[in-house]
């Protein structure tokens, strides 16, 4: 069950964008997620996908994403 960590606020056009790094093993899981969350009403960017650990840790190391899902 997901939880927010604080409610949500309404962004300003100025506001910076959520970078979201989205790991997973299934293709079609990964490609979800990215589609959802570029959807999202509100400041989501994601930056990357990673199938394994091994390639989320690279790309959190590259990318610096603000959140991993």
């Amino acid at each position: 069950m997901p939880y927010l960590l604080a409610s949500p606020v309404e962004l300003g056009s100025s506001a910076a964008l959520v970078a979201v790094l989205v790991v997973d093993d299934q293709r079609v899981v990964r490609e979800g997620l990215s589609r959802l969350i570029a959807c999202a009403p509100m400041a989501l960017q994601c930056v990357g996908t990673a199938s394994n650990a091994a390639e989320a840790l690279e790309a959190m190391a590259r990318l610096h994403p603000n959140v991993v899902v």
